[in-house]
Protein backbone atom coordinates (compact mmCIF):
# COMPACT_ATOMS: atom_id res chain seq x y z
CA UNK A 1 0.00 0.00 0.00
CA UNK A 2 1.53 3.70 -0.76
CA UNK A 3 2.19 6.32 1.63
CA UNK A 4 -0.25 8.55 1.94
CA UNK A 5 0.74 11.61 4.06
CA UNK A 6 -1.98 11.83 7.24
CA UNK A 7 -2.60 8.44 7.13
CA UNK A 8 -2.68 7.17 10.60
CA UNK A 9 -2.08 3.33 9.57
CA UNK A 10 1.65 4.12 8.53
CA UNK A 11 2.00 6.81 11.36
CA UNK A 12 5.59 4.86 12.23
CA UNK A 13 6.41 5.04 8.56
CA UNK A 14 5.61 8.71 8.20
CA UNK A 15 7.75 9.52 11.91
CA UNK A 16 10.88 7.11 9.67
CA UNK A 17 10.40 9.13 6.52
CA UNK A 18 10.49 12.39 8.04
CA UNK A 19 13.70 11.54 10.27
CA UNK A 20 15.56 10.17 6.88
CA UNK A 21 14.08 13.18 4.75
CA UNK A 22 15.34 15.51 7.59
CA UNK A 23 19.12 14.53 6.80
CA UNK A 24 19.41 15.22 3.12
CA UNK A 25 17.25 18.48 3.77
CA UNK A 26 20.02 20.65 3.26
CA UNK A 27 21.87 18.33 0.75
CA UNK A 28 18.89 18.53 -1.31
CA UNK A 29 18.52 22.52 -0.95
CA UNK A 30 22.04 23.58 -1.50
CA UNK A 31 22.44 21.60 -4.64
CA UNK A 32 19.06 23.17 -5.60
CA UNK A 33 21.03 26.36 -5.47
CA UNK A 34 23.61 25.62 -7.20
CA UNK A 35 22.16 24.52 -10.38
CA UNK A 36 20.03 27.65 -10.60
CA UNK A 37 23.21 29.31 -10.16
CA UNK A 38 24.94 27.17 -12.56
CA UNK A 39 21.90 27.38 -15.49
CA UNK A 40 22.32 31.50 -14.51
CA UNK A 41 25.86 31.28 -15.59
CA UNK A 42 25.28 29.09 -18.89
CA UNK A 43 22.48 31.05 -19.64
CA UNK A 44 24.78 34.58 -19.36
CA UNK A 45 27.50 32.67 -21.17
CA UNK A 46 25.43 31.75 -24.24
CA UNK A 47 24.00 35.58 -24.33
CA UNK A 48 27.56 36.98 -24.66
CA UNK A 49 28.36 34.80 -27.04
CA UNK A 50 25.57 35.48 -29.24
CA UNK A 51 26.11 39.11 -28.93
CA UNK A 52 30.30 38.91 -29.67
CA UNK A 53 29.36 36.62 -32.52
CA UNK A 54 26.91 38.96 -33.57
CA UNK A 55 24.05 36.32 -34.58
CA UNK A 56 20.76 37.11 -35.42
CA UNK A 57 17.75 35.87 -33.69
CA UNK A 58 16.60 33.34 -36.26
CA UNK A 59 20.42 31.82 -36.23
CA UNK A 60 20.44 32.01 -32.23
CA UNK A 61 18.88 28.36 -31.60
CA UNK A 62 21.12 26.63 -34.03
CA UNK A 63 24.57 27.19 -31.62
CA UNK A 64 24.10 23.46 -30.58
CA UNK A 65 25.79 20.95 -32.69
Amino acid sequence: MPYIPGDDENSEFATFISAFEELYHDYWFHLGKFIHAFSGTESDLLRLLVKILGLRKAKQGQLSP
